[in-house]
């Protein structure tokens, strides 16, 4: 089981470069793959996607590649003249069309695109080669905290459906009184003697409210359903592979399973184990968000 959280990081040079590489991922529906970095990277954007993909299947993945030069070293740099007279007419036009006065300062000109031009060019191979090490390193990272974070997970969640199921042994308990037919039968027929205590109740009559008592009352569907919901969740959590969707799935079916127990309770105990059943499934939900 693995978290759709991480992080994983590297640094180090590659060519005048100083390298700063971020990789971290959140929750999300489906794999969702954005890569932040300087235009001189921007080629192998399409081979660091298809890297993620075989490691992850879900999540929102942002990597984020930050340059700075090792030194600044003017032959690396050089001057666009055009370009600064371009920004120049630009500038006076503004000035003249708007009414605005001064004259634009030489740090201003620098700063403008295409002014100062970096004669750094393309990465080489063996650039690229070192790139790819860096990046390999911070996926593994990034990997290994969603796997460390999917344990802890996998701990919760199995706590959380243990619990669960120890509750639900208490519901079956419950299950058998309630629709005992004797019990049920002395049950009605005490309240047909409170309300009519000169009337007998005809035994067919008994019978059939018997019969349409314990009907209502009958909760043995949804507790079969239950526990076979918590079986295959258990199960789920020693597969490998994705599976959040599939918990999340049968989050679900278990919440819909006891607000019927609920909606059929007519206990009081047995609606305080309903209100404990839901609250542990809302953790469950809120959790199965996280699971790849």
């Amino acid at each position: 089981m693995d978290s759709m959280t991480g992080y994983g990081s590297s640094v180090g040079d590659i060519g005048p470069y100083n390298i700063d590489l971020k990789i971290k991922s959140l929750n999300s529906r489906y794999l969702d793959i954005k890569i932040h970095c300087p235009y001189e990277f921007s080629e192998f954007e399409i081979e660091l996607k298809k890297k993620i993909q075989k490691k992850i299947a879900r999540g929102k993945v942002d990597v984020y590649i930050n340059k700075k030069l090792n030194e600044l070293d003017a032959s690396v740099f050089s001057v666009n003249s055009s370009a600064a007279q371009f920004w120049n007419q630009t500038f006076n036009k503004l000035k003249k069309s708007s009414g605005l006065s001064g004259e634009p300062s030489t740090e201003w000109l620098l700063r403008q695109e295409g002014v100062v031009v970096s004669k750094t060019g393309k990465l080489q191979a063996k650039n690229k080669k070192e790139l790819m090490v860096m990046f390999d390193s911070a996926l593994m990272k990034l990997v290994s905290t969603r796997s460390k974070e999917g344990l802890s997970l996998k701990k919760f969640v199995t706590a959380q459906l243990k619990d669960l199921n120890k509750g639900l042994a208490g519901v079956k308990q419950k299950q058998k009184k309630r629709t005992n037919p004797k019990a049920t039968q002395d049950k009605i027929s005490k309240k047909w003697s409170a309300i009519n205590k000169d009337i007998a109740l005809d035994e067919n009559r008994l019978a059939q409210e018997v019969v349409a008592y314990i009907d209502r009352m009958d909760i043995s569907e949804e507790i079969s359903r239950l526990d076979e919901h918590i079986k295959q969740m258990l199960k789920l959590c020693v597969t490998k592979g994705p599976k959040g969707k599939k918990l999340d799935f049968y989050c679900q079916e278990l919440f819909r399973e006891v607000n019927t127990i609920g909606s059929k309770a007519n206990d009081s105990s047995l609606t305080v184990w309903v209100v404990e059943a839901k609250n542990i499934i809302e953790k469950l939900r809120e959790q199965a968000q996280n699971i790849q």
